[in-house]
């Protein structure tokens, strides 16, 4: 695992939209990758795997793990993105709703299948019931450790705490040739970085929560760096791996239509 528990971040209790945008949703450069993680995220993830499917057919990956054992309609995440109508927009992206007992990865699946991305390129993992547990059984079903570089296809919020988790088991060293990890958010429908800010239930249900998760403002519970799910990462220092890596190995890509 990674750093311990006497890591602490600097806490305040108000940002602006700019510095959370920083802290939560960084813009990262995307070049081609060896893989893109969808990690399962409510109702969400059927928007993280059409996204990813789009990065196939754009030539950016070939590879995308799907991950996530838990039933789409059980995730925690799910009330929030219903009082937000996500739900409603399913149909209008072509994208099926999920089956009953269907999980994350399953429901995944099925949609990069409908779109046409070809089963040798999927990868999946069906047991984990958190992110971490996304996290080590793609280490342990896949060798994520072993791969060079990865896209994180990731609900825009949640963007900053799928790269500490990552960390958190895959730490980034200078003397390490460590998987070199960047960012594709996917915002919620009827939202981008112009407008989430407007909305309270988007800030109150999901902004609000992971900074405090993530150390950032103060919280009545042990954040996720003293509990131990995640490392601090920072951002600059993951562009440059990255970009280190992609000047070896990997192609510059625009970005595909979202």
């Amino acid at each position: 695992m990674g750093t311990s528990n006497k890591i602490v971040r600097s806490k305040k209790a108000h940002y602006s939209p700019q510095e959370i945008e920083t802290i939560l949703f960084p813009k990262m450069p995307i070049h081609t990758s060896e893989v893109a993680l969808v990690f399962g995220k409510g109702l969400m993830t059927a928007f993280l795997a059409q996204r990813a499917a789009h990065l196939v057919e754009a030539g950016v990956v070939e590879k995308i793990l799907v991950m996530g054992g838990v039933a789409s309609a059980l995730s925690k995440d799910t009330p929030g993105y219903l009082e937000l109508g996500v739900d409603q927009t399913l149909a209008d992206n072509n994208l099926p709703p999920y089956h009953d007992n269907e999980t994350e990865a399953e429901w995944a699946r099925r949609i990069l299948q409908n779109s046409n991305v070809p089963d040798s390129a999927i990868l999946f993992e069906n047991k984990s019931t958190n992110t971490g547990m996304n996290v080590t059984e793609a280490i342990k079903e896949h060798g994520l450790d072993h791969m060079k570089s990865a896209i994180i296809i990731a609900e825009a919020g949640h963007s900053r705490r799928l790269i500490e988790t990552v960390r958190n088991f895959i730490p980034l060293k200078k003397d390490q040739d460590a998987l070199a990890l960047t960012i594709d958010p996917v915002f919620i429908p009827g939202f981008s970085r112009e407008n989430w800010m407007h909305n309270d239930a988007l800030v109150e249900n999901f902004i609000t929560p992971e900074l405090q998760r993530l150390g950032f403002t103060p919280w009545d519970q042990d954040d996720y760096i003293k509990q131990g799910f995640i490392t601090p990462a920072s951002i600059k220092n993951e562009t440059q791996h990255y970009q280190n890596v992609a000047h070896k190995d990997l192609q510059p890509q625009n970005r595909p239509p979202s």
